[in-house]
């Protein structure tokens, strides 16, 4: 990472971890906001763009530890909370091509899915057994794809 903004931006991030109760913390949901900012900081040296973002954003986690400290926390409005990072995360999918975790995987297990009904229906008139094999042979894809993304780190 290496870079001084993700860096006080991560440890914010831990550190409102553990001072927020658990329904304020699946609200902001902290672990996007944390691979966020580790996709940004990825960026932040060739893309303008993604620096403006990565200070915006740590900005906004000082404002939201402010809020923590003074009580006003829980009656923010979660709506823009959302809409910021997912503004962010649209920049990174258009401009960087990167991908949510397991897309491939939600594509290519109905996929799989149809094309085993297809072939089971007229190869063995099967229709459960098409529909497993089916299965299989799209979590297997979509599982390999997933894997290549994320050893590339192009996944959200």
């Amino acid at each position: 990472m290496g870079n001084l903004k993700a860096n006080k931006s991560i440890a914010i991030v831990k550190w409102m971890k553990y001072r927020v109760n658990e329904s304020v913390f699946n609200k902001l949901d902290f672990f996007l906001i944390e691979r966020v900012i580790n996709a940004l900081s990825n960026y932040t040296y060739e893309c303008e763009t993604c620096n403006h973002h990565l200070g915006e954003l740590e900005e906004y986690l000082l404002d939201l530890e402010f809020q923590r400290k003074t009580g006003k926390l829980r009656s923010m409005d979660y709506r823009q909370h959302k809409q910021k990072i997912r503004n962010i995360i649209s920049h990174l999918k258009k401009e960087h091509d990167l991908k949510s975790s397991a897309r491939s995987f939600n594509i290519f297990v109905p996929i799989g899915t149809a094309i085993g009904i297809i072939l089971g229906f007229y190869l063995s008139q099967s229709i459960i057994l098409a529909i497993i094999g089916g299965i299989f042979t799209g979590i297997t894809v979509g599982y390999v794809y997933d894997t290549d993304y994320q050893k590339n780190d192009l996944t959200l």
